[in-house]
């Protein structure tokens, strides 16, 4: 009977411990995954995708119109600061993304297999200060950028460290495809790079160009404030439908929002897994508990026996632990073995964390 409980404390605890090592990968990698710097502030970003299309807008000209309008409506909202638009918002639902081929005019075309491609967001100046992205060299869009002018273009610091190591783009002419027409475009200034999908996915190559220049009716207004961004999505809603309120708008949201919505899946599985650690971890404390209340009431007699033959209180204190102590390092040796098979099942799901990370092996053991 003695044996079988031991068995089960053993077990028990190996068990425990295989879903704490789990627990402390998922952890541990989940907060490496929601330290990773996105490219852009977070806070205080609310976002609003509205797509202009039906018969009021069959017109660049026509959609333009809107889009003026609507910012000069949400910037009049109190606690608005910034207002810009965009095509491609990072982590949004409805995103449109465009991936076109990318060429550095002056040098030679490589073969078709070879060809870089990158992709092209249309964006306002005011996107890059309201996201507060980081201006590295030149400038941003401005008024001189107008739709009979010279076409300019920026580009993201993953494009400028490929195609010009060690040197400035700024004034160099790249070529994109734009929707099957070739556009000759001028680099006027470098952006840090920005993941779009998810944090654990690396930053795409990508090439901004002006909406002044380059009409596109499914952009995302971008709003930066000066306190609660959700607090004034519903006075935002209400400026866009104050011009169209037949306009539908497909994801209204913050930025925050946004992100955290990304991290719902490896939230869940982490929270999951913790909660049945913790689980395992309440079940062997009482089974160690019970063994050991058995083990002492079975050996009474035993102790009343060495006792009375000069045994010391903590000679028999030993002996009682010593049992529970050979158990649980059975139970440690069994749970490290299986957390080493178990880990490497989890390696699709860690960000930056290795599946054998001593550190949590270490503390999850302790």
């Amino acid at each position: 009977r003695r044996r079988f409980v031991s068995a089960l404390v053993v077990s028990e605890v190996a068990l425990a411990l295989v879903l704490l090592v789990s627990a402390g990968l998922l952890i541990r990698s989940f907060t490496t995954l929601a330290s990773v710097n996105p490219g852009f502030s977070e806070a205080n970003v609310a976002i609003l995708q509205v797509f202009p299309y039906g018969p009021r807008y069959r017109t660049d000209e026509h959609r333009q119109v809107f889009f003026d309008q609507a910012i000069d409506r949400i910037r009049a909202v109190a606690g608005v600061e910034r207002v810009g638009l965009v095509s491609a918002m990072p982590f949004a639902a409805a995103n449109i993304n465009i991936e076109g081929g990318f060429r550095v005019e002056g040098r030679p075309d490589l073969p078709e297999a070879e060809r870089p491609s990158a992709f092209l967001t249309v964006a306002t100046a005011d996107y890059f200060r309201a996201m507060d992205i980081r201006l590295k060299q030149g400038r941003v869009f401005n008024d001189e950028d107008r739709p009979n002018g010279s076409l300019v273009a920026l580009v993201n610091d993953k494009i400028a460290e490929r195609f010009w190591p060690g040197e400035s783009p700024l004034n160099q002419r790249i070529r994109v495809n734009w929707l099957g027409q070739w556009r000759t475009l001028q680099v006027v200034g470098v952006v840090s790079r920005l993941r779009h999908e998810a944090l654990d996915r690396d930053a795409r190559a990508e090439v901004f160009m002006p909406l002044s220049q380059t009409p596109f009716g499914s952009m995302t207004f971008v709003v930066r404030t000066t306190g609660d961004a959700a607090a004034l999505i519903p006075a935002l809603r209400s400026r866009i439908w104050e011009i169209d309120g037949t306009l539908p708008i497909y994801d209204a949201s913050t930025v925050n929002a946004l992100v955290a919505r990304s991290l719902a899946p490896r939230r869940f599985v982490t929270n999951l897994l913790t909660v049945l650690a913790g689980l395992a971890f309440l079940l062997a404390t009482l089974g160690i508990y019970g063994m050991l209340v058995f083990s002492t009431t079975q050996r009474t007699r035993e102790i009343g026996i060495r006792m009375a033959v000069g045994g010391k209180a903590g000679d028999i204190l030993s002996l009682v632990l010593g049992e529970s102590a050979r158990l649980i390092a059975a139970g440690l040796v069994l749970g490290l073995l299986g957390s080493l098979a178990a880990s490497r099942l989890l390696a699709a799901l860690l960000y930056s964390t290795s599946p054998t990370d001593p550190v949590t092996l270490a503390a999850t053991t302790v």
